[in-house]
């Protein structure tokens, strides 16, 4: 693909020695930048989570359900909200 980019002249310059010094045209010297920049296209590592993203009070009733149980009500509410969207579409 073909693209015009507005870089400054100082750091144009930059690059292009920078290029040429490593034995590398400007062409391939941007690339190898934005593929260091960007990364791998590979998704990143998911972190893990360090503190609980919902605090509950001891007596909440969230804290008796099982994880399946807590799934079966997401999906409810999913369910829900799809028919309550499919509602307002115009007829």
């Amino acid at each position: 693909m073909h693209t015009t980019l507005d870089i400054p002249d100082d750091l144009l310059r930059h690059a292009e020695t920078t290029a040429a010094e490593r034995g590398t045209d400007l062409r391939q010297f941007v690339i190898n930048a934005l593929q260091r920049e960007i990364g791998p296209s590979a998704p990143r590592p998911r972190r893990r989570l360090t503190t609980a993203p919902v605090h509950l009070a001891s007596d909440a009733p969230l804290r008796t359900l099982s994880p399946t149980q807590i799934k079966a009500m997401d999906a409810a509410v999913e369910a829900e909200s799809d028919l309550s969207k499919a509602d307002a579409l115009p007829r």
